[in-house]
């Protein structure tokens, strides 16, 4: 059964929330004035579970906060208030064997904080393409993360050259620097300003050594970083040859690459991932083919080529796919995760098919529905046709043009194995769909959750905020002229006494 949720929201007096008409337990601690919102939780120096909320206000100054978690509720005050004033231009959390550390990026240098006693160290020095700080933000990036799979997380910073890593050691020290050559991707803006989007750092065993390797798609075909036995990665690399060249390479250099050219007769292949995802040790190549005939002819098309390691040690793929998943319409986005526990991944493709009776209905209504189409693997490949499908519904600011997307989460609420489906219906519903065995993988009927929820999917993250092993869900509200909060979905811990959900 789906655990019961708690919500927890930052706000200034309780209110009752209600979902399916029962009432949620409502903790309390708003923002005040609109202001951005920086929210890292964490286990931070081992002191236990604690929220880090740092807000940006209109004139930049950058004040932080830390409220400690207990017995599922986020505390009402901060413990601790601090300003930030390292000059951060970036921020992420990440283990260490002492517990979740926060680490900044400034202009030049990597510096690890402790919230709860306010004081930082110096890990190294790093020329990020994060150069220049955004004066009423700190963005989190994932560059904290586990690279190596040992279960503590390593440094995996883009810079002007490829990525510079440094590996996590057991005693929560880094490795020297290596620098993974692959250089970014780089855009002009209307007014000629550079900007730098990183190349995709895809992860996979590419010599069948057991151990994933750093893999970059290139015009002369994969390089790779291989990942040495004691977990740090190599500085040069080794190359894999494949049979045709590509157009572009992960999502970022498509986009890129749309923005720029003519779509009226168009057609793109490129790189889409490179990943193990029917658990049988060795990568398939995903690639992604668009066939542009104009705005409203658009065709997408996924290749799935499965690779085994051959006898000399490397990856090599066949020659025709096993998987071929094509629509009319433009594919914008895709979730890769095991849905359904069996040990491989299934696949989540969001995707729009546009017309004129579309943009009409669109202009009625001020809404345009897409489809969230849902492709389990079943016997080592993917069926043509989606086992399921969900259709989501965008809204269209009419006076602005600007299109608003839902959050669509995937996570294991109820730790059974099977990931529920989370997605956000207006600005004060969430549908849940319960995660089941089979190729349904969802129930048919949602539960209704009422609370208030952001106007921006990016406003929505994961996070084990209360240290349980399991996945809450963090919202900021930043809306334009209303009070900044956060607000919390906590999965109820086995045990705890809350007002149930369902």
């Amino acid at each position: 059964m789906l655990r019961h949720l708690i919500v927890t929201v930052l706000a200034l007096a309780a209110e009752p929330l209600q979902a399916d008409g029962q009432p949620f337990r409502v903790s309390v601690i708003e923002a005040g004035a609109p202001v951005s919102q920086l929210v890292l939780g964490g286990n931070f120096g081992g002191e236990g579970p604690a929220l880090f909320i740092v807000r940006v206000d209109a004139e930049g100054i950058r004040n932080g906060f830390l409220y400690p978690v207990d017995q599922g509720s986020v505390q009402p005050e901060p413990v601790r208030t601090m300003t930030i004033d390292t000059g951060a231009i970036v921020a992420d959390v990440g283990r260490t064997p002492d517990g979740d550390a926060i680490v900044w990026i400034t202009g030049d240098h990597i510096i690890q904080f402790d919230p709860w006693r306010d004081t930082v160290r110096h890990i190294g020095r790093v020329r990020s393409i994060y150069a220049v700080a955004v004066p009423t933000r700190i963005p989190r990036i994932n560059f904290f993360r586990d690279l190596n799979d040992d279960g503590l997380d390593d440094l995996v910073i883009p810079d002007f050259n490829g990525y510079h890593v440094q590996v996590q050691r057991r005693d929560g020290s880094f490795s020297d620097p290596v620098v993974l050559e692959a250089a970014p991707h780089m855009d002009l803006s209307y007014e000629n300003f550079p900007g730098f989007q990183p190349r995709s750092l895809f992860i996979a065993d590419m010599n069948g050594d057991g151990r994933n390797d750093a893999v970059f798609a290139m015009k002369e075909g994969l390089r790779y970083y291989a990942q040495q036995a004691d977990g740090t990665f190599l500085s040069r690399p080794s190359l894999i040859t494949l049979p045709r060249r590509y157009d572009f390479s992960g999502r970022e250099e498509l986009a890129l690459r749309l923005r720029n050219e003519d779509q009226s007769d168009l057609e793109l292949t490129g790189i889409y991932q490179v990943r193990d995802l029917d658990g049988a040790g060795g990568p398939e190549l995903v690639t992604l083919t668009l066939t542009s005939r104009g705005v409203f002819r658009k065709e997408t098309t996924y290749n799935i080529y499965p690779g085994r390691i051959d006898g000399k040690g490397q990856v090599r793929f066949a020659e025709l796919p096993t998987s071929i998943l094509a629509s009319r319409g433009y594919q914008f986005d895709t979730g890769e995760k095991d849905l359904n526990g069996d040990g491989s991944i299934d696949l989540a493709i969001s995707s729009i098919r546009l017309g004129i009776g579309k943009i009409v209905g669109a202009l009625l209504t001020g809404s345009v529905d897409f489809d969230l189409d849902f492709f389990p693997m079943i016997g080592g490949r993917y069926e043509d046709a989606p086992a399921i499908s969900r259709k989501i519904t965008a809204l269209i600011d009419l006076s602005s043009g600007e299109i608003f997307f839902p959050f669509v989460v995937m996570t294991d609420l109820d730790g059974d194995g099977h990931l529920e489906l989370l997605f956000q219906d207006g600005s004060e519903t969430m549908r849940i769909y319960r995660g089941r065995p089979g190729p349904g993988l969802f129930d048919t009927k949602a539960t209704l959750v009422k609370v208030p929820l952001p106007g921006d999917p990016e406003l929505v993250e994961l996070a084990d905020v209360d240290g349980d092993g399991y996945q809450d869900l963090v919202m900021r509200i930043e809306a334009a002229g209303s009070d900044s909060r956060v607000v919390v979905l906590m999965t109820r811990r086995p045990g705890a006494e809350t007002i149930r959900a369902d």
